[in-house]
């Protein structure tokens, strides 16, 4: 978890649906910055390989980028394959040298723009740049409110991939009840999130992963079946599990 006074240490969280990153706090060695606040970050200097690009130091402040927007408090913020493409500069969008990478993060409203629809305490989840630190700033049209029963690793954890998976079988594939859904990677993030979509829609999930570990994941997730493509023909189970009716929706 993040908090506003001080980060210690830092451990990545796996879910079943993404890895988050979580922060603990500690009071010391930091320097004041924007009006006194206190804020402390990972930010990149350079383009490169994480390990060496990303560096935990003192930060300005972020300030409201316009009128409907506002700060957050972050309290979690997901890791995403996007993240490591921004850090080496491989992303089709490159920030501004120096900045804080991290695209998804939910937190406590602690500012307001004059015209945001949040108030003060709100907690919302977001989508932007700068998650991977303290604070954030967030705009109106990319963040929601987090429902009460909500915690906050699947919060933050919902922005990037759910809706990603959500848009494609939904709205692009229109998949309907009863349908074969196919998920190719169905232990990682964006595998994970189809599965649970596919189900919630009603349709038969068949995913495909390799390894003891993986093909638990799958299941504990709702996959219905699962094929080892190492030792098993995926043309051929998916054919054996639907009859020879084949996937209507491979994903």
């Amino acid at each position: 978890r993040c908090s506003s006074t001080c980060l210690a240490h830092r451990r990545a969280v796996q879910q079943p649906s993404c890895t988050v990153l979580r922060i603990a706090s500690n009071s010391s060695a930091k320097t004041p910055t924007r009006e006194g606040h206190i804020v402390k970050a990972w930010r990149v200097h350079e383009f490169g390989p994480y390990r060496d690009a990303v560096v935990w130091e003192d930060c300005p402040d972020p300030e409201l980028p316009s009128p409907d927007s506002s700060v957050i408090d972050v309290h979690a913020a997901g890791v995403n394959f996007p993240d490591i493409l921004f850090i080496q500069g491989e992303y089709q969008i490159k920030p501004p040298l120096p900045f804080v990478p991290g695209i998804e993060a939910v937190g406590t409203v602690v500012e307001v723009g004059s015209q945001s629809k949040y108030k003060i305490g709100d907690r919302i989840a977001t989508t932007g740049i700068g998650a991977f630190g303290e604070k954030m700033a967030a705009q109106d049209s990319m963040t929601f409110l987090v429902p009460p029963g909500m915690n906050n690793v699947d919060a933050a954890a919902i922005r990037i991939i759910y809706e990603t998976s959500y848009m494609a079988i939904k709205y692009k594939a229109q998949m309907q009840p009863g349908e074969v859904l196919l998920v190719h990677g169905g232990a990682g993030g964006v595998g994970t999130s189809a599965i649970q979509v596919g189900k919630a829609l009603g349709g038969m999930v068949i995913a495909t992963a390799t390894g003891e570990r993986d093909i638990k994941v799958c299941f504990d997730t709702g996959a219905d079946h699962v094929i080892d493509w190492q030792n098993e023909d995926i043309v051929t189970r998916v054919k054996e599990l639907t009859d020879g009716r084949g996937a209507d929706v491979i994903y």
